[in-house]
């Protein structure tokens, strides 16, 4: 690796290098800034400084650039003579890159190979997918995301894997020497971690079971599997109210048995001399029957509605009426002047600009209109109810702007 390497790169190959280069990019602390100051670190041979400034961008760069970082990477990299590291980044770059970069792939052709001869080339995959990798090769590992391929050196290597909400997994790769070393597949399983479900309450009288678990008396504090659970609560009575929650990995949940109690007690029974169950239920069955609730206002909204374009119709007739008057009057048809030709001509381009597109809208909204009225009356009728309750205030505003016209309805419940 030389600095004439990343001067080639910079220059010939990718666009977002040194955008635009600054003459204080250390002061600049723009994301740009620093990948061109970890460049010109580079080209300076200082590999290491400028590794720790691309690492830092990596969550910070827009995706569209990160090709171009990843070739960075795996050239300083194998600068510095790590050459998993520098093959891993310029596999990335290749296989991001709309474009590749022919200097980055020809690096990567010739890393695979010195790595064969040497190394165990090792798929890594995670269950569930999304977990972190670290690879404990050297004293500063990297963290990689799962699923990905790596290449191990001859020796004993503990390979370990991160997730939130899951317990960590690690296994331990052996590789023998041997010319060329078999390649190898490694997956790591990260088990859920438990969930806490928390259930107090101040009452004793009632009991409490979670799922099939015994019954006990709250306050009580469960580990338990992350997923939905089902918190059973026993009444004096003899009666059970039920309860769904969601326990996550690593997390606590709390759940208030006098809440669920207050919450999902069944209504008091009626009184003696109250109505009959056969009456309570006729007039459930009569409740259920009813409309839902604010359809009424909505087939008033929609007569009003229907009124409304219909009268914004008539409006824009009439200017379309009082605009035909204006231009018979400002182009007169007298027989046998000398300007009666011109006159009529200029009397129809006119008409046609500013009266016809006029005469049109007003012939759709009384289209409109009849039709939304009739729906909504048509409603109202069928409906059989007294719907008095329900009102539609109806405001139309209609302007006109070169031959555009513009209106808006608004409703008042």
């Amino acid at each position: 690796m030389t600095s004439i390497r990343f001067a080639f790169l910079s220059c010939a190959t990718f666009g977002i290098a040194l955008l635009p280069a600054l003459a204080l990019a250390q002061q600049d602390p723009t994301p740009v800034a620093q990948f061109n100051h970890a460049a010109d670190l580079a080209e300076a041979g200082q590999y290491e400084e400028a590794v720790k400034l691309w690492k830092d961008l990596e969550g910070v760069l827009p995706s569209e650039h990160l090709p171009t970082l990843h070739a960075y990477l795996g050239l300083a990299y194998s600068g510095l003579g790590r050459l998993p590291e520098a093959w891993h980044y310029l596999a990335l770059h290749v296989g991001e890159a709309p474009e590749p970069a022919s200097d980055a792939a020809v690096e990567l052709r010739s890393l695979e190979k010195r790595l064969a001869s040497s190394h165990a080339r090792v798929k890594i995959e995670c269950d569930p997918a999304g977990a972190l990798v670290k690879l404990g090769t050297r004293d500063d590992p990297l963290l990689l995301p799962c699923p990905l391929t790596w290449w191990l050196p001859t020796g004993s290597h503990t390979i370990s894997a991160f997730l939130t909400g899951h317990e960590d997994a690690d296994t331990v790769v052996d590789v023998p020497p041997g010319t060329p070393p078999a390649a190898r597949d490694v997956r790591l399983v990260l088990a859920p971690l438990p969930g806490t479900l928390v259930v107090r309450g101040a009452t004793s009288d009632f009991t409490i079971s979670v799922d099939d678990g015994p019954k006990s008396a709250p306050p009580q504090t469960l580990a338990l599997p992350a997923g939905r659970h089902k918190v059973h609560v026993g009444l004096p009575d003899g009666s059970n109210l039920d309860h769904d929650v969601t326990v996550a990995p690593g997390n606590t949940v709390v759940v208030d048995v006098d809440t669920i109690v207050a919450q999902g007690l069944p209504a008091p029974a009626s009184p003696p001399d109250g109505p009959s169950p056969d009456v309570l239920r006729s007039a459930d069955h009569q409740t259920s029957d009813h409309p839902l609730p604010g359809a009424a206002p909505f087939r008033w909204a929609l007569v009003g509605a229907g009124f409304g374009a219909a009268a914004s119709g008539g409006a824009l007739h009439y200017l379309a009426w009082s605009r035909e008057s204006d231009l018979r009057e400002k182009y007169p048809d007298v027989p046998g002047s000398p300007d009666q030709s011109r006159n009529r001509a200029d009397y129809a381009s006119d008409r046609a600009d500013s009266v016809v597109p006029l005469q049109n809208t007003a012939f759709v909204l009384y289209a409109v209109g009849a039709a939304a009225a009739a729906t909504g009356l048509a409603w109202i009728v069928l409906s059989g109810r007294d719907d008095s309750t329900g009102a539609a205030a109806v405001v139309q505003v209609v302007t006109w702007d070169k031959g555009l016209v513009l209106g808006s309805v608004s409703f008042a419940f």
